[in-house]
């Protein structure tokens, strides 16, 4: 601004404007100043200006908080005296080893139980020459105590650890690697081997590993470098001494917040013990069943015997009444019939028995399940005793199963009788229903035949409920053996021939009974396939 000479109005104009534009600048000064000021006050750490004598020139709110003072207790006051509570620097104090304008120097005191951690950078004019330092004081007392948490329990990891039998172990993975392993010192005890041969050799656990379960050991490190989490795994290993021994390896995976694998962590258990006691058991289980199919071919062996037995006798007693009539000029005639009926009977349980082996001949066909039940149902009512009522179940249409006609009324027949047999004298109601399945709903207790496997299909399900006497435990895994029964002395083909004609149809029976509780008899049979539909379809469309 040029003020002209010999101007007075001019120059008072230019005054006023000078004037106006200095009280603008020293508003944004003060502006400034204050924004600086609220600034200042807000940083959440205590930091504070100390001149080249030592005296604290300004401070935020922080550190009043921090330091428990009022601010006439802090500015012009000295730093070791406010911060440190003495009168002399202390030896460690950062603020005498600043000499360089690049260095930062980084000190944690404890002050009134707390822990603080202290910044300190220093001040330079145009010179380069110190005239001051910063200081920011941080309250560290939280991270402190989570350190010293940290440190107890990994203290306390290891003491327990340490006294373990099952030994732990960790994997710290980095980029999808494997780069260290540790090992707890019971390592020793399962393998044989201590920690530091497992530091010296990364891959002794692998080569440990019995050569049968070792691709079951490569894929699940596979799956677990992969992130997933896997059920515990049994193998085999061999310990340092060539002991096999049986382990379970149980595995933690440990990741960071975006879900990158960081380290697994393992738990080796010796179960060797287990292992064997499991085999006894099978092994008795076994002989148990074979002792039980031993018992159950001799009294199959001896009812047959009987039967055949009693029935020849009638055939050849006939036979021979027979011929003394024909001796003596008389009409054989009624000792033939009942000859005849004795070997008809005969035949009768031969027949029985190959269904039960399932080695009967019989067409199957195409037929409604439901549809076949319902004919046979007028007759089987007729029979029902007054104490027991028959509810039905059948849906229209019902499941199509490729079958004979036949040998499903006698299943019916078989069952129905078997529950009527249930009540005694007491009243009851037996339950009968068709529905259709999936493959996976079908029971696995109480199974038969015990060696059936289900396919990928729907299965028909006939269903027979009572609420009678029902069947202990230890007779269910007996009730489908030839001439077994619980109820009649010469009994014991019925449920037999149900399960063989399930097992001729591709079927199973499953059975859910207890003393006193009654019993649900299912049979499941495969729903006729797509393929046998359409070859029927166009069986009748050629007829």
């Amino acid at each position: 601004m040029t003020i002209k000479d010999n101007d007075p109005d001019a120059t008072s104009l230019e005054m006023l404007q000078l004037l106006e534009e200095m009280n603008s600048l020293r508003a944004q000064a003060l502006e400034a100043k204050h924004q600086w000021e609220s600034t200042f006050d807000s940083i959440s750490d205590a930091v504070f200006l100390v001149d080249t004598e030592n005296r604290i020139s300004k401070h935020n709110k922080a550190t009043e908080i921090l330091l428990g003072k009022e601010a006439s207790e802090i500015d012009g006051q000295l730093c070791f005296e406010v911060v440190h509570g003495t009168n002399a620097p202390i030896p460690l104090c950062p603020r005498q080893h600043i000499k360089e304008p690049t260095r930062r120097e980084n000190f944690v005191i404890e002050r009134n139980g707390r822990w603080i951690a202290m910044a300190v950078d220093p001040i330079f004019n145009q010179d380069q020459s110190i005239t001051g330092a910063v200081h920011v004081l941080t309250d560290i007392t939280e991270r402190k105590q989570a350190d010293e948490a940290l440190k107890e329990s990994e203290a306390r990891y290891h003491r327990i650890t340490e006294g373990l039998v099952d030994y732990h172990y960790t994997v710290h993975i980095k980029n999808g690697h494997t780069i260290g392993s540790s090992q707890s010192p019971a390592c020793e005890v399962v393998t044989g081997y201590t920690p530091e041969e497992f530091a010296a050799e990364p891959y002794l656990w692998i080569r440990m590993v019995a050569p049968e379960d070792r691709d079951l050991v490569r894929e699940r490190v596979q799956q677990v470098l992969a992130g997933k989490d896997i059920p515990p795994i049994e193998h085999r290993i061999y310990r340092k001494d060539g002991e096999m021994r049986w382990v379970c390896d149980t595995t933690i995976l440990q990741k960071d917040a975006s879900g990158t694998l960081l380290s697994y962590d393992g738990v080796i258990k010796d179960i060797t013990e287990r292992k064997e006691a499991e085999a006894e058991k099978a092994e008795l289980v076994d002989q148990n069943r074979q002792l039980q199919k031993a018992q159950s071919l001799g009294r199959m062996a001896g009812a047959i015997a009987h039967h055949f037995n009693n029935k020849l006798q009638a055939v050849t007693g006939n036979l021979e009444m027979a011929m003394d009539d024909l001796a003596q000029g008389k009409n054989p005639a009624t000792f033939l019939s009942l000859a005849m009926q004795a070997a008809h009977k005969a035949a009768e349980v031969s027949t029985q028995m190959l269904t039960y082996l399932g080695q009967t001949l019989s067409k199957h066909e195409l037929i409604d399940l439901s549809q076949i039940l319902q004919k046979s149902l007028p007759l089987l009512k007729a029979i029902m005793p007054k104490n027991v009522f028959l509810k039905t179940e059948l849906p229209s249409p019902g499941p199509l199963i490729q079958a004979n006609e036949n040998q499903m009324q006698q299943i019916l027949a078989n069952l129905l009788t078997n529950a009527r047999e249930a009540f005694a004298k007491q009243d009851g109601i037996i339950h009968l229903s068709v529905h259709t399945v999936s493959a996976t709903e079908i029971p696995k207790d109480h199974r038969f035949p015990l060696d059936w496997q289900a396919q990928n299909q729907l299965y028909a399900c006939l269903e027979i409920a009572d609420s009678g006497c029902g069947i202990s435990h230890a007779d269910i895994e007996k009730i489908f053996d030839p001439f077994f029964s619980s109820k009649f002395t010469g009994r014991g083909l019925g449920l037999p021939v149900v399960l063989g004609i399930a097992r001729a149809h591709g079927g199973v029976v499953t059975v859910v009974s207890e003393s006193d509780k009654g019993s649900i008899f299912r049979v499941f049979l495969p729903i006729a396939g797509q393929e046998f539909l359409a070859q029927e379809t166009c069986n009748s469309t050629s007829r």
